[in-house]
């Protein structure tokens, strides 16, 4: 929870030791070890590695306590959250809906639980472009937290970012701020001025003033986010990246290419270290160097990014996708 993820690890390995040693590899603290580590590699932003140990968890859970228990949907809904983040958005959905299916089953109907599996399977298709799919079940979720958890919880809070989110994709700016001014209220009056999740409400904030075209407001609203995000998460947070990708795309749209390529290029290398080279967030990255050196006259280094974006977007997201549709008309625009 301080963002020392390493130590945290190193604390979980020791538990992890004495439970093997002292119950066995099959008891269920130890499934609670491999669980505890997968979210601290979670938090580290090393998807891969917090699968591999929330798998062990799962099956470790699935053997002792049942397919039906609580912490079985723990596993699940873990295992999907980091699909998700890896951008592997179908996988997830499916991870969330059998996390979804046990916490109905097991809590009720109006458990916070059920309202957080409603948040994460909202945001898988708020990620797959989804919107109006994506903001049913981000309203399901906060009436399901409003009437448990309370008008100023922090999980109220993240849906009404999420519920911002959508909107500002649906390029409905003005609902979207609204929204994020809301989780804002909530976040610094529950979790302090400093904290990531503020962070991503300047940032967020930020986004909507850009989709207006207030470009210096949002690149205020960018600079409290990075300011933030680099102390709470650290240099190679893929948040940062987030951040820098869009200080970028504000420069960008300002006519100061130059200024716009630097922020990619600081995007493009936190991804491609703690994502993977072929992740949809580094097809994003690819594509806005790509348009930033085109604006700046550069057509054949252009060309060699929009392609490099094509090439994952094909991959991972499909030909029919908006954003593969939108690379190959910047590429047709070159040829």
């Amino acid at each position: 929870n301080k963002g020392e993820y390493d130590k945290a690890i190193g604390y979980y390995e020791k538990s992890l030791a004495i439970y093997l040693k002292t119950l066995g590899a099959k008891h269920p603290f130890v499934g609670t070890s491999y669980n505890n580590i997968g979210a601290a590699y979670d938090a580290k932003g090393e998807y891969g590695k917090s699968i591999v140990y929330h798998e062990k968890a799962l099956t470790i859970r699935l053997k002792k306590l049942g397919a039906k228990h609580y912490d079985v949907g723990l596993s699940y809904n873990n295992i999907g959250a980091a699909y998700d983040a890896k951008g592997e958005y179908d996988k997830a959905i499916g991870y969330y809906e059998k996390a979804l299916a046990i916490y109905l089953k097991t809590l009720g109907v109006e458990h916070p639980l059920v309202g957080t599996s409603y948040n994460n399977i909202g945001e898988a298709y708020r990620n797959k472009s989804e919107y109006d799919k994506a903001i049913g079940y981000y309203d399901k979720a906060l009436a399901i937290q409003l009437k448990a958890l309370g008008a100023e919880h922090p999980s109220v809070g993240m849906t009404y970012n999420n519920i911002g989110e959508a909107y500002s994709n649906k390029g409905e700016y003005g609902k979207s701020i609204v929204s994020h001014e809301k989780a804002l209220a909530i976040r610094l009056k529950k979790l302090g001025a400093k904290h990531s999740d503020v962070g991503q409400s300047y940032n967020n904030i930020g986004g909507a003033y850009d989709a207006k075209g207030e470009y210096d407001k949002a690149l205020g609203y960018y600079e409290k986010s990075l300011a933030i995000q680099l102390d709470a998460l650290g240099a190679e947070h893929p948040s940062v990246a987030t951040t820098y990708n869009n200080r970028g795309l504000a420069y960008f749209k300002k006519g100061e290419y130059d200024k716009a390529i630097g922020h990619y290029n600081k995007a493009l290398a936190i991804q491609l270290k703690k994502l993977g080279a072929e992740h949809p967030l580094v097809g994003t990255s690819y594509f806005n160097i790509g348009a930033a050196c085109k604006a700046k006259g550069d057509k054949a280094k252009a060309m060699v990014y929009l392609l490099k974006a094509k090439a994952i977007y094909l991959k991972k997201l499909g030909p029919q996708h908006p954003n593969t549709k939108a690379v190959q008309s910047w590429i047709d625009d070159l040829k």
